[in-house]
C-alpha cells in the first residue's frame, strides 16, 4: 500500500525487532491516515495479526497502531473517525479483559486523543443489562470526556448512566467500589444536582474516592498529576509503555534461556513461581520425609506445600530459598485463611505439614534456615485454625463457595453454580453470610479474586475452575 504521492508506506518499520521507536514511520502513517482513510484497514489488520498470537516476537505493533491513530486524530473525519473510535474502544475492552496494563494505557491515550467523539463508541460498548461491575475502568474514564462535548444528548446520556450506577449502589444492588468512577465523571461534568446523592453514599460508606468527588464539585481538590493517559503527551505515554514492554521481552527471554539450559522449557501459561511450587511439592510427595508423615497428614500435604510456595511467590515475592518468619506468618496466618476453601480438619494439618515441608527444604539444601522455621510454625497451629474459621477473614471466592454449599448447591454442577452466582449478584449487600465449616466437606483450594462483595465478569470464577467468571459460570445463557 502506498500514499497518494505513490511513495510506499513503511510497513516493515512497524514490525521491527531492534532499535528504538520508529517515530518518523509513525508520523508517515498518521499523515497518510489523515488523507487516506483506507490506510486504517491495513493498520487494523496489522493489530489483529499481532493480537492473534500476542508477544510471541519482540515487536510492538500493539502500541504503534494506537499511537498512529492518536497522532492522526486531529485530521480524521466522518466515517473513518467513527471506525477508529469503535476499533480503539473494542481493543481497550479486550485489553482490560486480559489485564494487559501496558496496552490498556496506550489504548486509553489513543481513545482520549479522539476527544468527545469517542463517546458514541463508549456508550455503545456499555453492557446491555448495565451491571456497574461489568463496566471497565477504561470505559468509565473515557466518559469524563463528556465534560468537553458540545452535544447535549451525549452529555445527558452520560449523566443518566452515572446516576443509574449510583442509585444502584444506594439501593444495595451494586458495590460502592464499582460505581466510584460514576461519581468522578459527574464531578468532572460539574453536575451539582448529583451532589446530595454522592454525599449520602459517602456518609454510608466513607469511601475516600467519593469524598474526592465531592471536593472536585466544591473546587477544593486538584490532582497533583494527570488522571488519564490522554492528559499526558502522546510521546511520553508511548515511550513509557514501549520501554516497559521491551523490559518484559528481555526478562521473558532471559527466563527462557535459563530454563533451556536446565533442559526444561516452560509452559507459556505458567508463571515461574507456580512452576517451582508444583515441582517442589511433587518432589516432597516422593520423598522419605513425606512417607514418614502420619497417613492423615499425607492426603493434603502436597496441596499445602504447593500453596505455601505459590502464595509466598505471588503475594510476598519470596522464592523457596527466601522463606522467612515474616513471609510464613503472612502465608499461613493470613493467606491460607483467606483463600483456601476447606473444613477445620485440613487447617489442623497445616502446621505439622508445614513443619515437615520446611525440614525437607532444609535437608535438600534449598532453605538454609528451614529447621529454625519448622520449630516456629508448629506453634501456630491453633491460630491457623482460628483464623481459617473466622469468616471475616475469608476472601470473596472462599466466602461464595462456602455460602453456596451451605445453601445446598452442588459445587460440581456448573449450571447450579452459575444460577447461584447470578442470584447472589442480585441480592442486597450483606445477605446470607456463610457459617464456618466444621468438617472436610468443603473442596480444597479456591480461586484468587479481588475482595469485593460482587463477582465481576473478569474475576476468577468462584466455582474454582480457574477460568474467568464471564467465561465460566457467568456466561450468558441463550
Amino acid at each position: 500500500m502506498a500514499t497518494e504521492s505513490g511513495s510506499p508506506l513503511p510497513w516493515e518499520a512497524l514490525k521491527h525487532t531492534e532499535g528504538g521507536i520508529p517515530w518518523a514511520a509513525l508520523e508517515t502513517f498518521a499523515d497518510a491516515l489523515g488523507t487516506e482513510g483506507s490506510v486504517f484497514q491495513g493498520l487494523a489488520d496489522l493489530y489483529d495479526e499481532f493480537m492473534a498470537d500476542p508477544y510471541q516476537r519482540p515487536t510492538y505493533e500493539d502500541l504503534y497502531v494506537p499511537a498512529i491513530l492518536a497522532l492522526a486524530a486531529p485530521r480524521l473525519t466522518g466515517a473513518w473517525r467513527e471506525k477508529a473510535a469503535e476499533f480503539l474502544v473494542t481493543a481497550l475492552v479486550e485489553a482490560e479483559e486480559e489485564d494487559d496494563e501496558v496496552l490498556i494505557e496506550m489504548l486509553e491515550a489513543a481513545c482520549g486523543a479522539l476527544g468527545p467523539s469517542i463517546l458514541p463508541a463508549v456508550l455503545k460498548a456499555m453492557p446491555v443489562t448495565f451491571r456497574p461491575w461489568e463496566v471497565t475502568l477504561g470505559l468509565w474514564g473515557l466518559m469524563t470526556l463528556a465534560a468537553k462535548t458540545d452535544d447535549p444528548a451525549l452529555k445527558d446520556r452520560t449523566i443518566e448512566i452515572c446516576l443509574k450506577a449510583l442509585h444502584k449502589a444506594e439501593r444495595g444492588r451494586a458495590d460502592i467500589t464499582d460505581v466510584e468512577p460514576a461519581a468522578w465523571t459527574l464531578a468532572a461534568l460539574g453536575y451539582q444536582e448529583a451532589r446530595p446523592l454522592i454525599q449520602r453514599l459517602y456518609d454510608q460508606t466513607e469511601c475516600p474516592d467519593l469524598r474526592t468527588a465531592l471536593e472536585m464539585m466544591d473546587g477544593t481538590w486538584q490532582p497533583e498529576e494527570p488522571l488519564q493517559a490522554w492528559e499526558e503527551p502522546l510521546r511520553t505515554v508511548l515511550q513509557r509503555n514501549w520501554e516497559a514492554l521491551r523490559r518484559w521481552y528481555a526478562d521473558r527471554d532471559k527466563t527462557l534461556d535459563t530454563d533451556a539450559l536446565d533442559g526444561d522449557l516452560p509452559d507459556e501459561d505458567d508463571e515461574a513461581g507456580y512452576r517451582r511450587a508444583v515441582e517442589l511439592a511433587g518432589r516432597f510427595a516422593d520423598s522419605q520425609a513425606f512417607a514418614d508423615l502420619p497417613e492423615h497428614l499425607q492426603e493434603h500435604a502436597p496441596f499445602i506445600a504447593q500453596c505455601i510456595l505459590e502464595y509466598a511467590s505471588t503475594y510476598e515475592g519470596a522464592a523457596p530459598e527466601e522463606l522467612d518468619e515474616r513471609t510464613l506468618r503472612e502465608v499461613l496466618l493470613e493467606l491460607f485463611p483467606r483463600k483456601v476453601t476447606a473444613g477445620r480438619k485440613l487447617f489442623e494439618n497445616v502446621a505439622p505439614v508445614a513443619q515437615a515441608f520446611l525440614k525437607w527444604l532444609n535437608s535438600e539444601g534449598i532453605l538454609g534456615n528451614g529447621l529454625a522455621l519448622a520449630a516456629t510454625v508448629i506453634h501456630w497451629g491453633d491460630q491457623i485454625v482460628a483464623n481459617s474459621m473466622d469468616r471475616h477473614r475469608w476472601g470473596m471466592g472462599k466466602g461464595l463457595v462456602m455460602l453456596a454449599q451451605s445453601e445446598g448447591v452442588d459445587l460440581e454442577d456448573r449450571d447450579a453454580m452459575q444460577r447461584f452466582v447470578m442470584d447472589y449478584n442480585r441480592r442486597p449487600l450483606g445477605r446470607g453470610d456463610p457459617e464456618p465449616a466444621e468438617d472436610d466437606a468443603w473442596p480444597v483450594g479456591s480461586p484468587i479474586v479481588n475482595p469485593s462483595p460482587k463477582v465481576g465478569r473478569n474475576d476468577p470464577c468462584p466455582c474454582g475452575s480457574g477460568k474467568k467468571y464471564k467465561k465460566c459460570c457467568g456466561q450468558r445463557t441463550s
